[in-house]
């Protein structure tokens, strides 16, 4: 995982821990992580979702669920996540 995606996901399990399970929007996370434009964010979910670690509803707003509880997600090895994607077929596990 890279570390931009990690704090996503760090920035997430917050938001959501503290806004009674409401996902935040694409702009609130820009913001968030001081990006330029809300391409920033939507690359980094993508990301985080083909690695399995959320799911998206694509016809709702705030639509961003964690996949596992966030004390499982904080745990995890960037090793362990990127064996999964590995594994499931998203990433190459070929090393350049």
């Amino acid at each position: 995982m890279m570390p931009r995606e990690r704090q996503l996901l760090h920035y997430l399990q917050t938001y959501i821990a503290s806004h009674d399970g409401v996902a935040p929007t694409v702009r609130e996370i820009q913001a968030e992580l001081g990006l330029a434009s809300p391409s920033g964010p939507s690359r980094l979910l993508d990301s985080l979702e083909r690695q399995g670690l959320i799911a998206r509803e694509p016809s709702r707003g705030r639509n961003i669920r964690l996949t596992r509880p966030p004390a499982d997600l904080a745990a995890v090895a960037d090793a362990e996540i990127y064996a999964e994607a590995v594994r499931r077929g998203f990433i190459s596990g070929a090393s350049s």
